[in-house]
Parts: structure tokens; sequence; C-alpha cells
């Protein structure tokens, strides 16, 4: 089955054969709704992913259950993860210099959440349209929960939530949400609103970067290959 979200590209790694790896933050509804059974979704499940050239990429997901409603996953550009398929894409990431030659970003990450009132703009491919960007404001900070299972109450974690005006819509989840540099300052994942018509004064939410850095932290906590060398620095600084 497919699920429709957007995502953000954060670090990248090179192996010891020089092949490179990206790593990318989305929703952890996002890459559920991709599966047939929403509770059968593991650590190393494969799944396709496309850049906004609509390339399709063969992902590993790395974490399945957390506290945050996010996602990371893991993908090479090299041929052998490139998936050449008919109803593929319009160029072959897997030439050199990819990065450069399709305009591929690696966001960098905020040191601090964002005040509010502070500027902000969501980025993602709401509704199957690709390169959508809306700008809005901090509104508050609220409370926010996500649950383990949530067809459940048990197990809830509470964390705060960025309620921003950047219209986000169905295909927006696991998006980035950018300051006014362009760092990124949170990822995207609901709003209060229909997901069907973009809102002038709705009401979205984000995971704020300082609880994005407590995923990443705990990945790396979690996981022996990540706890050292080239590996931790690359996650470990962002």
């Amino acid at each position: 089955s497919a699920g429709f979200g957007s995502g953000v590209i954060i670090a990248k790694e090179q192996d010891i054969d020089g092949k490179e790896y990206y790593y990318a933050l989305t929703n952890n509804h996002v890459v559920a709704a991709s599966n047939d059974d929403n509770n059968m979704i593991n650590a190393h499940t494969k799944i396709t992913i496309y850049d906004h050239y609509m390339n399709p990429y063969t992902a590993e997901l790395l974490v399945t259950k957390n506290n945050y409603d996010l996602e990371l996953v893991k993908f090479s550009t090299r041929a052998d993860s490139y998936d050449k398929s008919p109803s593929g894409g319009m160029i072959d990431p897997s030439s050199p210099n990819w990065e450069e030659q399709y305009d591929i970003k690696i966001a960098k990450f905020a040191k601090e959440n964002p005040a509010v009132g502070e500027n902000v703009s969501s980025y993602g491919s709401p509704i199957a349209q690709p390169h959508v960007c809306t700008i809005g404001t901090v509104k508050l900070y609220g409370g926010g929960s996500i649950y383990d299972n949530p067809n459940s109450v048990s197990n809830v974690h509470e964390f705060p939530v960025i309620h921003h005006t950047a219209s986000i819509l169905s295909g927006n989840s696991g998006g980035p949400l950018f300051g006014p540099d362009l760092k990124l300052v949170g990822v995207n994942y609901g709003s209060s609103g229909s997901n069907s018509t973009f809102e002038t004064n709705g009401d979205f939410w984000a995971v704020p970067i300082s609880e994005v850095r407590n995923f990443i932290d705990k990945f790396i906590t979690d996981n022996e290959d990540y706890k050292y060398g080239d590996a931790h620095d690359f996650l470990g600084d962002l």
C-alpha cells in the first residue's frame, strides 16, 4: 500500500567503499501507512521513497517505535539502490555530483526552538504536489500527545508542540519547518483542519527541533553501530 507524506534530508555518510548514504526524517505514521499492516513495520523494513524529481529509491527504516511520531530512514543514490522502473523520474540520481546537479539540500539544524511570533515556512509535497512552500508564524507552544498505539490511550508521551500558521495539508506530514535563516526548527506532523484545503489562519503542528535532537540522541544511544566513529559524528553533531 502507499503512504503519502514528505521528509527532509538531514545527513549523509560515506562507507569504506565510497558509497554515499543519506539520512532523512519523516513521520512514523507516514511510513506505517505504506505497509498493509500498520502494526507490522520493523527496523530494516524496506520502503520506496521519491525525491522532488519523482526518482524512486529503496530506503531502510531505522526506527519504528518512538515517542515523537518521527521516523529515520536511510537510502543511497547509487544505481543498486535506485529503482530504474519505467515509471521512474526524469533524471538518474546515481550520476556524479547528485546533490549539486539536482539542487538536493541537506538541512541544517537550528540551535534553538523558534520563538513565539517568529516567521517559519513549511515545505513538502501536499496532495501529491511537489515544491510547495507556505509561510506563517509561530503562534504558541502547546502540549502534544503521541500514543504508542493509536487505538489505545496507554503509554502516552507528552511533549511541547509548535503551533504555527504555515499551512500544511495531507501529504505535508514529515516535512520540514524552517526558521527565517532556513535552518530546521521542526518537523510537521498534523493540524486541526480538514487537511484538504489551505487555511490561512489554521492551527498546524510540528515537533520542535529540541525534541528532534532527543529522538536522534536516543537512536544513537540505542544502536551500537551509531555510538562511535563517523556514524556518531554525522548524526551526533546535528
